[in-house]
């Protein structure tokens, strides 16, 4: 049961980089829509790139892995 509950999870979180890929791709697309300039666009994706960071060092203070399960 422990292997069919980490294949699960690899399975998720496989699933999820999915999604965020599929999502940032339909943004890339759609990203002009929005009429902002390149410089902001640069400074919201390095902003979501410290918020990850900051949830990792939050989960791992906590014993936790990213996606929650202990380590």
């Amino acid at each position: 049961m422990n292997t069919f509950i980490k294949r699960f999870q690899s399975f998720l979180w496989r699933f999820g980089g999915a999604l965020v890929t599929f999502g940032l791709a339909w943004i890339a697309e759609n990203i002009g829509l929005l009429e902002l300039p390149i410089y902001v666009q640069g400074i919201l994706s390095l902003m979501v790139g410290e918020l990850t960071k900051w949830f990792n060092g939050y989960q791992s203070l906590k014993g936790r892995t990213f996606l929650g399960g202990i380590k």
